[in-house]
């Protein structure tokens, strides 16, 4: 199984922050250059995650492959992003509606499973089974 990226972004702008969490798009063989990111919104700093199990996300507009090492402005005033934290995942199941990932992120190995609730809401649920054994290497 193939190690594809993932970054999550901390996104400041007026009013607030959110989380935006990117993953390559292993359908188009994982090169994000190529293809486009999935992306979804979270509220909760990736390095908690893993403790609270469960998370919402709402899913955005796929993102292009830049992003994975891109931080500063964001064009039209819609205000900066700078890397919380990037790492790798292997697909277990990838389709439109339902995503299973081996995540390795902040330090910590785990497995979600995402899935869409009602479109554009998703939840990830961290799954007791899973991941690859050992600590990772993304930060």
């Amino acid at each position: 199984m193939r190690e594809l990226a993932t970054v999550v972004l901390h996104h400041v702008m007026r009013g607030g922050s959110h989380f935006d969490w990117m993953l390559s798009d292993p359908s188009h063989g994982g090169d994000a250059a190529a293809g486009w990111l999935r992306a979804y919104r979270v509220s909760c700093e990736p390095r908690h995650w893993a403790e609270a199990g469960v998370l919402m996300l709402t899913a955005l507009p796929a993102h292009r492959g830049v992003y994975l090492g891109y931080e500063g402005a964001i064009s039209g005033g819609r205000g900066r992003v700078r890397r919380a934290a990037s790492g790798t995942y292997v697909s277990r199941l990838w389709t439109e509606g339902r995503c299973v990932v081996d995540l390795q992120l902040c330090g910590q190995e785990t497995c979600w499973e995402l899935a869409r609730v009602c479109e554009p809401t998703w939840r990830a649920r961290r799954l007791a089974s899973g991941g690859r054994g050992g600590m990772l290497r993304g930060t």
